[in-house]
């Protein structure tokens, strides 16, 4: 039987009870940048330096505490370059990390005091936990480039002298991850478990089955039977059940076999990470059901929902559709094994049943599944966690757990032990806000803070919930860098509410500690949003206001954006498009007012307002006004409820007029055209609310200019004289065409053809050989800021690319304020194409080849786009976008999850504001080549030209011509590129070393077919045996004879076993003597010679008869032949006259003859065969020199 869990065996126990002191919400915490913050920090005096010679020591031997700190070691060892060895069982010394093993000095089990001095580091601990997470609170002591998994240098490896006292409010403390809906593998998982632990998180809930997906190996086991009493097999669940995922944003199909599951297990038990498993049920079980037949009772053993396929599981993400069969029993069965088999390879003491959203399920059948499979989980150790609807119809409430997963303010029940997951705070699938690209919004957005400002008691008592846990639900998630963005920076302050009392928490408190971990989370490669909420940018932007349609206008970072309000319409600007006001609407920018110096400048061309006064830029507290109250007529600033203050200087009517205002505690300056103007010594906090109307409610005016506006530009400084007369220049366009050659080769600039126009290279883009001298490698981790207004919908692009596999779902050639060319479309279709950013994702039907150098152009005019691969014209799009202008190798887009960064190598980039033609197009694969070299190619055809063919072979020769001719001609060509250069050259040094193919002599063989052929019409002369031998070999000999490629190793084989089979020919024996001798003596009448003479005499015709039959006889058998004429000679001359007259012609039984005898040693008897061996002899000895030859090939030194 379990034991009762009460709450508090998991709830941590608060140091207050301890009496310490801890700090107070809002309290100034002095420099504490720890997340979770701490129960009690005191810093004092000094910082601790680490070290070369720094150790970990432990004094009391732990192999868990040292594994522990081990993992912490590792990761300071790849970014100081230091050995940082950790010992164990002995007394540190001053530079040590010393850890202490001590139960009365710490009682909470994952409780820790942390003493940081100039002269060392002392952690105490009750256990290795507690051991992990006081190595967690150092290491965030440290500066954020501790993380790097590169050495890093020119870093003061300090951390600020501090006591620390510290352990958790909850004990469970936990992190969801969905790897049913799309699946993440092994690697990404142990990823998430490094990340989460460093914050103190130490459950990693992993939901392993959904209708979408199961994750999870169960293998077949004997003794597992349905309830029919047939075997059942599992293997489906993994073959079938892991073969999809929900396909949004991509299918991840996949799932962890059982050793992969214990190896992630492990894993995070080094990291005082439990792993705990869920299997959702009875609902979420189709990816089960469709795997599964003895689930369903159906004839055909499938599941049935109407308008979903029942022959895999699910894609969507719809919910509650389905449910196991609670009252058949084959479905315990099942679920039984499957707990089995995951008790044995999971150690924690939890298993989580899901058991939400049973929507069709029935709700006396869901009561007892619920039981059921309750009572199955504890069969097996383990107690069950069920998310909300378990804890109504569970009837063991005081040994099961229930995740709180509601929204609003529903409490828990009375009695029942609850996991808070509150799923509009907890949630971290929840979109940020509504531009996030990534998740879902059902409960609502779920910005930073909120995930920050709750807590468990708000729900309930606080001695009903064990804890907190962060769920991330993965429909819309398939790549890492999605859980990175969804995950952080919330993950973190789901992470305090769990560790730190609530008392103790503010969020303005925390966000000044989160956004100082920027430079950690950077290092640690999370692509995390960079919330602003967090870190607050300065306003210093740039609006071009060249997206031309739409209501909203962004900065040239995409950071900064307004909304167009009334009636402002696009028109033309200064230069490119502008916004044009008709004296009835503004744009609501809503940023802060600046306070201190500040710029504000912009084109304006104005139109009489017809009113009291026109607001140039409002905020706050006061406004730059274009006409001044009162019809002025002149340019003016008003601090709201003190002054009107206006410049000595009017806006003409109908021109455009660049005017900058500067200010600063001298007061504020007006620029015309880059000129100072005027001063006046009033200032304001800068006005950064709205551009062209009043912001402040209450005014008898709402101050509507008319006219229009370009080229909005606000910075947080003063800008000089100097930097004023550069703002009015038009910074986001250039004249007609750029070229970039990429022919620097070093450095960290890039400058066109024509010197107007440089750039600097970003993070990981390095210099490389290019298609023409030098090129740009992107490695998928960086672009180039080009910062230009898109061209109009009349462009070109065209560069030289040489692809690698993506990095990301996508890889951008060029992007722009409102879409982007793709050398890799989303999703990774492979795909060249063309993307308008909210619209369409459109594709060439073209992938550019891996590591091959392809020269991509892309021509865009009012009819769409069309894509020319190497000069020639390969598909066209309707799709038309603006010239995209502002990058190279990543997109524009802020709100997009990743960066879309460039994996490959590019040269050669052209960039024209007009559609070229397609036999411009042909001209600019080969714009501005440098002249190929031709040396070695010259070289090589010389060298060619002096070689002897002679006795080589017929195809070799031919290819070396054809190669030699070929390389000539290219030779000739002045207009040959580099690559068709090379090729020639490649093919002429294979047509060189082909001329090692040298004849063999044939002179022997010859005379071997002459010989054969000689035989041929005499074949009624030889015997059959091995005629056919002869026939064949002489056939084959005669192929290779005709073959002008053969080589001796070709001759030599043929020319043997001609020969052979020459030799292995026997003329049949010579029986024209016993053929006449047999008819003569079948001739004679025997009547008067005596009985014995005859009796000898028809002996002697027999065996000559038989002889005479016997087809095997050669002439190697001659004397056989012989014998019987000479036997029959002599009984025809034997007979003897005076007998009586013959009755029989039947030679006597005892002289039967027997079956031909062949003689013993056969020796040839013609003078034919004799001669034959001799010549025999002489031909293999000529064979066995040939093969002695040994043929020599030149080889060409490269």
């Amino acid at each position: 039987m379990l034991l009762s869990l009460a709450p508090m065996s998991l709830r941590a126990t608060a140091l207050s009870a301890q009496g310490t002191q801890t700090l107070a919400a809002g309290e100034e915490n002095g420099g504490c940048t720890i997340i979770p913050l701490p129960q009690q920090y005191e810093e004092t005096q000094g910082n601790f330096t680490l070290k070369p010679e720094t150790r970990f020591v432990l004094a009391q031997a732990d192999e868990k505490a040292a594994d522990s700190t081990e993992v912490v070691a590792s990761e300071f060892r790849k970014s100081t370059g230091y050995d940082l060895p950790v010992v164990q069982g002995e007394e540190g010394k001053s530079g040590d990390i010393i850890i202490r093993l001590d139960g009365e000095a710490v009682t909470e089990e994952e409780g820790y005091q942390l003493s940081v001095t100039a002269d060392g580091v002392t952690i105490t601990a009750k256990s290795a936990g507690g051991v992990y997470y006081g190595l967690q609170s150092l290491r965030q002591m440290f500066p954020g480039q501790i993380e790097s998994d590169t050495l890093v240098s020119d870093v003061a490896w300090t951390a600020p002298c501090a006591d620390i006292s510290d352990e958790p409010t909850y004990g469970y403390r936990g992190m969801h991850l969905d790897v049913s809906r799309h699946f993440f593998p092994v690697e990404e998982v142990k990823r998430q478990i490094d990340h989460m632990s460093q914050y103190k998180i130490n459950k990693l809930h992993m939901h392993l089955s959904d209708d979408q997906g199961w994750r999870l190996e169960i293998k077949n086991n004997p003794d597992v039977v349905d309830k029919d009493g047939n075997p059942v097999d599992f293997s489906n669940l993994t073959e079938l059940g892991a073969s999809t995922s929900c396909d949004h944003n991509g299918v991840r199909a996949g799932y962890y076999t059982q050793e992969e599951f214990k190896d992630i297990v492990a894993y995070a038990a080094e990291r005082n990470v439990e792993i705990i498993p869920e299997f959702d049920m009875p609902a979420h079980a189709w990816a089960a059901l469709v795997s599964m037949p003895m689930l369903n009772s159906t004839e055909d053993g499938k599941p049935h929902a109407n308008g979903y396929d029942n022959t895999k599981p699910y894609q969507g993400w719809d919910v509650g559709w389905a449910s196991l069969e609670c009252r058949n029993e084959n479905t315990y069965i099942f679920i039984d094994e499957v707990f089995r088999q995951i008790s044995e390879i999971s150690p924690s003491i939890y298993i989580h049943v899901g058991g939400d959203e049973a929507h069709v399920t029935a709700h006396d059948d869901y009561v007892y599944f619920v039981n059921r499979v309750t009572e199955i989980a504890q069969k097996y150790g383990k107690t069950p966690i069920g998310w909300q609807n378990y804890d109504a119809a569970v009837e063991d409430k005081e040994n099961t757990i229930t995740q709180y997963w509601n929204t609003g303010d529903q409490r828990a029940l009375d009695g029942v032990t609850y996991i808070a997951s509150p799923a509009d705070h907890a949630y971290l699938d929840m979109k940020y806000d509504a531009s996030c690209p990534l998740g879902l919004q059902w409960a609502g957005y779920a910005p930073v803070d909120d995930t920050y400002n709750w807590d468990p008691t708000d729900f309930g008592s606080a001695d009903q919930f064990i804890g907190v846990e962060g769920a991330l639900w993965a429909e819309t998630l398939a790549d890492p860098e999605h859980i990175d963005y969804m995950y952080y920076p919330r993950l973190p302050g789901i992470a305090e509410v769990a560790w730190t009392p609530k008392e103790n928490r503010s969020w303005d408190e925390y966000k000044e500690r989160i956004a100082q971990h920027k430079d950690r989370l950077d290092s640690l490669e999370i692509g995390y949003k960079e919330d602003t909420l967090i870190w607050e940018k300065p306003v210093n932007f740039r609006m071009p206001l060249d997206e031309g349609t739409g209501t909203t206008v962004k900065d040239t970072t995409g950071d900064f954006k307004g909304t167009m309000v009334g009636g402002v319409t696009w028109g033309e600007g200064r230069y490119g498009s502008g916004l044009v006001f008709d004296g009835s609407g503004y744009v609501d920018l809503k940023y802060d007012d600046i306070g201190g110096d500040w710029t504000a400048g912009m084109w304006v061309k104005r139109e009489d307002s017809g009113a009291p006064n026109a607001a140039l830029l409002a905020g706050t507290e006061g406004e730059i006004k274009l006409e001044q109250w009162k019809n002025t007529g002149k340019v003016g600033l008003t601090a709201y409820g003190v002054d009107d203050y206006t410049f000595d200087y009017t806006a003409p009517i109908g021109e455009w007029v660049h005017l900058a205002f500067v200010s600063n505690d001298q007061g504020t300056t007006l620029y015309v055209n880059g000129v100072e103007t005027d001063h006046i010594d009033a200032t304001i906090n800068g006005p950064v609310s709205r551009i062209g109307a009043n912001y402040k409610d209450g005014l008898s005016d709402r101050g509507y200019m008319k006219g229009a506006v370009d080229d909005v530009q606000i910075y947080d400084r003063a800008l000089s004289a100097e930097e004023i007369m550069d703002m009015k220049e038009d910074a986001f366009g250039f004249e007609n065409e750029m070229i970039f050659n990429f022919d620097e080769g070093e450095g960290t600039q890039i400058t066109d053809t024509s010197g107007a126009h440089s750039f600097t290279l970003g993070d990981g883009i390095t210099w490389t050989d290019g298609k023409m001298g030098s090129g740009l490698d992107f490695s998928g981790a960086g672009r180039i800021e080009l910062g230009y207004r898109d061209l109009d919908k009349n462009w070109t692009v065209g560069l030289w690319v040489n692809r690698r596999e993506s990095v990301e779902h996508n890889a951008v050639l060029m992007s722009g304020a409102t879409g982007e060319i793709k050398l890799d479309q989303y999703q990774n279709t492979g795909k060249v194409g063309v993307t308008a950013y909210g619209v369409e994702d459109a594709t060439f039907d073209y992938s550019a080849p891996m590591g091959e150098w392809v020269h991509l152009t892309f021509v865009s005019n009012d009819q769409g786009t069309t894509l020319y691969v190497n000069g020639v014209e390969q598909d066209h799009i309707d799709l038309a976008i603006n010239g995209p202008m502002n990058r190279i190798g990543g997109n524009n887009s802020v709100n997009l999850a990743g960066g879309g960064f460039l994996n490959a190598t590019i040269d050669q980039l052209s960039v024209f504001d007009r559609s070229l033609t397609a036999d411009e197009v042909k001209d600019l694969v080969d714009v501005d080549s440098e002249p190929a070299n031709k040396t070695l190619l010259e070289k090589t055809i010389a060298y060619a030209k002096g070689l002897d063919t002679t006795g080589v072979t017929d195809s070799a020769k031919a290819a070396f011509e054809k190669a030699l001719a070929e390389a000539e001609a290219v030779m000739a060509d002045a207009n040959a590129t580099q690559d068709e250069v090379n090729a020639a050259w490649d093919n002429l040094l294979t047509g060189i070393w082909g001329l090692g193919l040298v004849q063999g002599d044939k002179t022997m063989l010859e005379q071997l077919i002459n010989k054969a052929d000689g035989m041929i019409p005499d074949e009624d002369k030889y015997m059959p045996d091995h005629w056919q031998e002869l026939v064949d070999a002489l056939a084959a000999a005669k192929d290779v004879m005709a073959d002008g490629d053969a080589m001796e190793e070709d001759i030599q084989p043929v020319a043997e076993a001609l020969l052979n089979a020459i030799l292995a020919q026997r003329f049949k024996a010579d029986k024209s003597i016993l053929d006449d001798l047999i008819n003569k003596a079948e001739g004679i009448n025997l009547d008067g010679y005596t009985a014995e003479s005859v009796a000898t005499f028809r002996t002697a015709l027999a065996n000559a008869q038989a002889v005479m039959a016997d087809n095997s006889l050669s002439e190697d058998d001659q004397a056989v032949v012989d014998e019987a004429v000479a036997q029959l000679t002599a009984a025809m001359d034997g007979l003897t006259a005076g007998g009586a007259p013959e009755t029989t012609d039947k030679p006597e039984t005892s002289q039967k003859p027997e079956a031909t005898q062949k003689p013993e040693n056969k020796v040839p008897q013609t003078g034919d065969n004799a001669a034959l061996m001799l010549w025999s002899l002489v031909c293999l000895a000529s064979l066995a020199g040939a093969g002695c030859v040994v043929s020599t090939k030149k080889k060409w030194s490269k």
